[in-house]
Order: structure tokens, then C-alpha cells, then sequence
């Protein structure tokens, strides 16, 4: 067996057994050995009422692979850059759309080639859902030469379906964070993202893994997308994968907002219910919530319980050309605290009444 980098090896030598624990703090475990024998050939130790089969510790293991440090795969845990490399800095998310009919201004990428002629032998229905795939990347060659990459596995039979390049990243919120987004036209199903980033001249890269299940759409019944948390958002109707309505809205996968910075959001609405002049009637109510915990003592909150009001609370009825309706929304957050917030959108058909509520969790920063 052979130890990674960061593990220590301790030698214990008790008069019958030698023994080796080799631990791994980056990975929060360690790994049991015994020579039973004496002869310098170490095992894991018998038992048949004890797990000995040691594995690294979920959280810990989850928590690397969502700064990007280490990707799992089967059993082994591996390093995201080559050895020389600086590690990139970033976060990935995704996000997911719907295709509107009569709509179509974003770019994606759907399966093409071999890849689609293997998915089609494995039943795949036709594209329903638009993926969108978000990376931040912040610090080292983060705007000036940085190279992204995104490629769709099946997740039951990690089967490519579809890959797409990106060398214009854009700006989030200062000249040292970079923000990429790939666009993915996928069927129902579930899915493994992996994204990768370099800069041009190979001294840094990262790469991440973020899993994503497409449900089946629902004709006639009210969906509504996921919330993208913006870093910016500019007007006008661009060929760009940032493109959406009459916005390029720049996404921020790393759900840190200034304070003092502009404040934005965009989803999306679909089948809306039409009446007989073609117009269909929304009802969309936004709060914005502070979710800092009460670390007051229990007695203090038993007498005194502190109200939880949105800081942010707005509700109002629109009247919708179609059947879709594409929603961008700005706040006034320089007024609050730094802290945990909330964004719930409660979204309500009122030709039927149907009723959507997503949620969004993001950090106010200074």
C-alpha cells in the first residue's frame, strides 16, 4: 500500500504484532495495518463483527471536492491539477431552464456525433431540459487568459454526450473573479457535469464535478426554472452563453453578494395558462429573509422570541403576453447586515391556481 501526499505513517511494536496506522487528515481517516506474522507484510486486520474496509470521511471528502481540491471516482480520490500546477480558486453550480417554444435565442449544446447515436440505442427521450452549467474562478490569470471546459456523462454509464469550450469568460463583481457558463440541451435523466479551467499558458488549473437530474417537463402544468444569483446583467439581446431575454446575465456560482454591490436574480416561468386573447395572469410574490441564527440564551428567546421579517418583500400581478415569462429582479441590500439570506419566489397561475416556490441561499458580504 502506498501512502499520498499529507499521510504520516506511525509504527507501533508491541512484542506480538507489529502494526502501521497511516493517516490521511486531508481526508479525515486512517488506515489500520497489522504484520501478524512478523514478516514485514502488513494487512488489514481480521475480524468478523468490525467494518475493517476503512473509506474517507463523507463530509470531509465532500467538502474537498466542493472546493475543487479533489475529485472522487469509484473508490479512489484524486488530485484536480497536474503536479507543478497552481490549483484554481473557484465554485461551480447548475442551473436548470426550460426551451420555449417561439424563444430560442441561447446557445447549448446537445448531443451530438457517436455520443447521440449511444444515447439513442439507450432509449433517451428527446431534449427537455436546458442546462446550465456556472463556474467562478477567482485569483490567478482569472480574466485575462482563462480557458474553461464542460462535458456531460450519463450518470448511470458515464457515456459522453456532450462537451463545449469556452475562452471569454467574463467579470464577476471585481477584475480578479472570471465567470464561465456552458449550456447544455439534455432529456430527462440524470447527469455528471465536469468542468475544468486553465489559464492559457498551463501554470494553473482546477477542475470540478457537479451532478444535475433532469425531470420531465409537464405540458399545461406551471413550472418555474432555478434562481440564478447575478453578478451582473447587462441590456440587449447578445450570441453570448450568458444570453437570456433582452439580458446577459452573468451568473454567481459563488453565492457571495456585496453588500454595497447591485443586487440581482433571474428565473424563469413556463406554461401559463392562456385566456381566449392570448394573455395569461401571474401572480409573483419575492422575499428576501436573514437566516443568521438567534445565538441568544434560550430563556432570553423564550421571552423575548425575535420576529424573522423579510428584509425584502414584494408581491404583485402581472398580465403575460404568452405563456412563458422571463423575470429579472433587483433589490437594495446596502442597508442590511453581512450575514446568511434566503430568496423565496412563490409563483401562483391564477387561471388555475397552481402554485411553484424556489429558493435560492446566498452570504451578504462586506
Amino acid at each position: 500500500m502506498r501512502a499520498s501526499a499529507g499521510a504520516s505513517i506511525i509504527s507501533l511494536s508491541p512484542t506480538t504484532i507489529n502494526r502501521l496506522i497511516w493517516s490521511y487528515p486531508s481526508l479525515g481517516f486512517s488506515i489500520y495495518l497489522e504484520d501478524r506474522y512478523l514478516g514485514e507484510f502488513y494487512d488489514v486486520p481480521i475480524s468478523t463483527d468490525t467494518e475493517v474496509d476503512f473509506t474517507p470521511n463523507p463530509a470531509v471528502l465532500a467538502m474537498r471536492e466542493a472546493d475543487g481540491e479533489a475529485i472522487a471516482a469509484g473508490r479512489g480520490v484524486f488530485h484536480t491539477v497536474m503536479p507543478g500546477q497552481v490549483r484554481l480558486n473557484g465554485a461551480a453550480r447548475v442551473g436548470l431552464f426550460r426551451r420555449v417554444a417561439g424563444f430560442d435565442p441561447r446557445a447549448s449544446a446537445a448531443p451530438v456525433g457517436a455520443a447521440a447515436a449511444a444515447a439513442s440505442v439507450t432509449g433517451l427521450a428527446p431534449a427537455s431540459g436546458r442546462v446550465e452549467a456556472w463556474l467562478s474562478v477567482e485569483g490567478f490569470d482569472a480574466t485575462s487568459r482563462l480557458v474553461g471546459e464542460a462535458v456531460v456523462y450519463q450518470e448511470s454509464t458515464f457515456v459522453e454526450l456532450a462537451r463545449v469550450r469556452m475562452t471569454t469568460p467574463a467579470l464577476c463583481q471585481s477584475d480578479s473573479v472570471g465567470v464561465l457558463q456552458f449550456n447544455f440541451d439534455l432529456p430527462p435523466g440524470g447527469y455528471m457535469i465536469g468542468l475544468s479551467a486553465r489559464d492559457s499558458l498551463l501554470h494553473a488549473s482546477g477542475a470540478w464535478r457537479v451532478p444535475v437530474f433532469v425531470p420531465p417537463s409537464l405540458p399545461g402544468r406551471l413550472e418555474v426554472s432555478d434562481l440564478e444569483l447575478a453578478c451582473g446583467v447587462d441590456q440587449g439581446r447578445r450570441d453570448t452563453p450568458f444570453a437570456k431575454t433582452d439580458y446577459e446575465v452573468y451568473p454567481n456560482p459563488r453565492l457571495r453578494a456585496p453588500k454595497d454591490d447591485p443586487f440581482g436574480f433571474y428565473f424563469e416561468i413556463y406554461n401559463l395558462i392562456q385566456d381566449d386573447a392570448g394573455k395569461a395572469q401571474v401572480s409573483i410574490e419575492y422575499e428576501i429573509r436573514s437566516m443568521k441564527k438567534d445565538r441568544r440564551p434560550f430563556f432570553v428567546k423564550a421571552v423575548n422570541p425575535r420576529k424573522n421579517d423579510p428584509v425584502v418583500s414584494v408581491a404583485k400581478v402581472d398580465d403575460v403576453p404568452g405563456r412563458a415569462r422571463f423575470q429579472y429582479v433587483s433589490a437594495n441590500l446596502a442597508d442590511q447586515m453581512p450575514g446568511p439570506y434566503r430568496i423565496d419566489v412563490t409563483v401562483t397561475d391564477l387561471a388555475n391556481s397552481f402554485v411553484v416556490k424556489k429558493s435560492l441561499e446566498f452570504e451578504l458580504v462586506p
